[in-house]
């Protein structure tokens, strides 16, 4: 599950850099296409749960990406269809039943299933206590940038949709069993509330990155706090 995740992430790294390249270029990116696709395969191979959630936040980066309506249909059905092929091999006898294996149920039983320890979130166990102080500097990146511009006039919704939408699905899917709401809710098959924590830090980390990366690129004068977030960090 942990290779999974870090193919998972290399491969939203070479996506993003192909739909930058597919912006700036006036020439169709086949270099940067060929290594989307492979990393994206590769993580569909390793893991399949890990790679379902990739193909999530694909398809917010493709639908937020400053690019023409066409151009995102064009790319992402490429991105979705080529990587697909690749990874044929180890998908389609899973999903068809060639292997003799029959089929699986994605979604689990429905609750009673524990979710996951609050302690969880200060204590050693788990993640330790990485989880509150990474979602305490996202709190403050997101604050003191605030309505800030890019270069490119973008607010800054834009770049942190994708992995914003993961952090609060991860956060809710780990949590929500103590609001009782809803009554009955699924839990996906082998993947316990507990285990979504770890990716919690994970997605938090990808929006510290993009909210200081964004903060860098402002206007704003924060040395200060940019000393206290890097002695924090």
């Amino acid at each position: 599950r942990i290779f999974g995740l870090a193919l998972s992430l290399v491969a939203l790294w070479r996506i993003i850099s192909f739909l930058q390249a597919v912006k700036h270029s006036p020439t169709f990116p086949r270099g940067q296409f060929v290594w989307a696709v492979i990393t994206l395969a590769a993580a569909m191979t390793a893991h399949v749960l890990m790679s379902f959630f990739a193909w999530i936040a694909i398809f917010f980066i493709i639908l937020t990406s400053p690019l023409p309506f066409k151009s995102k249909i064009k790319n992402g059905f490429l991105i979705y269809f080529v990587s697909t092929l690749l990874a044929g091999f180890f998908f389609f006898p899973m999903i068809f039943g060639f292997s003799g294996g029959g089929s699986t149920n994605f979604l689990g039983v429905p609750s009673p299933i524990s979710p996951a320890p609050l302690y969880y979130l200060y204590h050693f166990d788990g993640m330790g206590p990485f989880i509150l102080p990474i979602l305490g500097i996202v709190f403050l990146l997101a604050l003191v940038l605030g309505r800030s511009k890019f270069e490119e006039g973008h607010g800054i919704l834009r770049i942190i949709i994708a992995p914003f939408l993961k952090l609060v699905f991860f956060a809710a899917y780990s949590y929500i069993g103590y609001t009782e709401f809803p009554q009955k809710y699924y839990y996906i098959n082998g993947f316990i509330p507990m285990s979504a924590v770890s990716i919690m830090a994970v997605y938090a980390s990808i929006l510290i990155g993009l909210l200081f990366c964004s903060l860098v690129r402002s206007s704003i004068r924060v040395f200060p706090i940019i000393g206290i977030i890097v002695i924090s960090l």
